[in-house]
């Protein structure tokens, strides 16, 4: 069926899953995590190579909770990328510690791992690296070997990177613990949802302790810890579950709209595609240009959705204080002032995509 306009948004649930519900739902379920939740978690653990997959309810919560587990608390500081979704840098307060931000590089948007050693201090508790839209940072385990030693945690938010590797390793299996979320507009979708891989079983103990109310079983008042309720639902889990099978079908979509989109666009008036390594599978599709807010407003007018880059966390309020100047980010900068998403959702249609292409062919007439 034709759409009245081409969103920068889509979710995919393939078919047949209404009736998967339905047969749970009917066998007197419960609803709340039990056999299907711990389904999805072996299945993330099969696919990424993780010991251990902790599902909570959505990518923030598994962020915090990957800092509880740290250890991280009031008075310890945590160094976050300046550009990031703000979801990121939330955590952190959440978990009652400081935001330190840090430049990301040019080439990837990662976070510059060079400038971030020369911000570590005796406060510094956790580092979290972002694998923004796919993307993976280089030399994470270097930093890991240089904070070794430092008693700080470096914990990998692939939120925006679930199926993305890294050499040979998938994207949040390269720190100490790594986040992925499963909001409507990502690859693999729940509505919502999050989860925490690790190869550390301590760590693995208290994230699970941590989830249940501090509990180490359900069915108890037998609280050893600081904990909350970041239980799951098998009602999601199934929805997840109904996705593993075509999960390489998904990635292949992806890398392929990509891949339209750069052999067509690049080099036409000042657009700018960043590089994007082999097995980095992009979230959305993202250009680059300085006339960024108007294609964006040209777009718009004409049925085509986008979405701009986030901006620069050191301008937001909640960090706009002791966190410096442009200057301290100008990579973040940049492409925070420069980024746009453009349509590549799972279901685009080659006519959808032509169109997109074309429309921003046609904006650049003349230049």
């Amino acid at each position: 069926m034709a759409r009245d306009r081409i969103p920068i948004v889509q979710p995919y649930i393939p078919r047949g899953i209404g009736e998967s519900l339905r047969v749970y739902v009917e066998s007197g379920a419960w609803l709340t995590e039990h056999d299907k939740t711990r389904g999805l978690e072996a299945g993330i653990c099969q696919l990424v190579g993780a010991r251990h997959c902790i599902m909570v309810p959505n990518g923030t919560l598994a962020l915090y909770a990957a800092l509880v587990a740290a250890g991280v608390g009031p008075g310890d500081q945590v160094i976050v990328p300046d550009l990031t979704m703000v979801a990121t840098a939330n955590a952190v307060l959440m978990a009652g510690a400081e935001v330190v931000l840090c430049d990301v590089t040019r080439w990837d948007l990662c976070l510059d791992l060079q400038k971030c050693m020369t911000l570590c201090t005796d406060r510094t508790k956790a580092i979290v690296v972002v694998d923004l839209n796919g993307r993976a940072p280089r030399m994470t385990e270097a930093l890991r070997f240089f904070t070794g030693d430092m008693g700080i945690t470096i914990i990998e938010d692939a939120c925006q990177a679930f199926g993305s590797s890294s050499g040979s390793r998938y994207c949040g299996t390269v720190a100490a613990m790594g986040c992925y979320s499963f909001s409507p507009h990502k690859i693999l979708t729940m509505g919502q949802g999050g989860a925490i891989v690790t190869d550390d079983d301590d760590l693995a103990f208290r994230l699970r302790r941590l989830r249940n109310f501090g509990r180490d079983t359900g069915g108890t008042d037998d609280h050893k810890a600081y904990g909350v309720n970041l239980k799951y639902t098998d009602l999601q889990a199934l929805v997840g579950l109904e996705q593993i099978g075509d999960l390489q079908w998904r990635f292949w979509e992806k890398e392929a709209t990509y891949a339209f989109y750069r052999d067509r666009l690049e080099g036409v008036g000042d657009l700018e595609f960043l590089n994007l390594g082999h097995g980095e599978i992009p979230w959305h599709v993202d250009v680059y240009t300085d006339r960024r807010d108007e294609l964006a407003v040209y777009l718009e007018n004409l049925g085509i959705g986008t979405r701009k880059m986030y901006p620069a966390l050191h301008t937001l309020p909640p960090y706009t204080s002791g966190h410096g100047h442009a200057v301290d980010y100008p990579n973040s900068v940049r492409a925070s002032a420069r980024g746009l998403f453009i349509p590549s959702f799972l279901t685009i249609t080659e006519i959808e995509a032509l169109t997109v292409f074309e429309t921003i062919k046609d904006f650049y007439k003349g230049d």
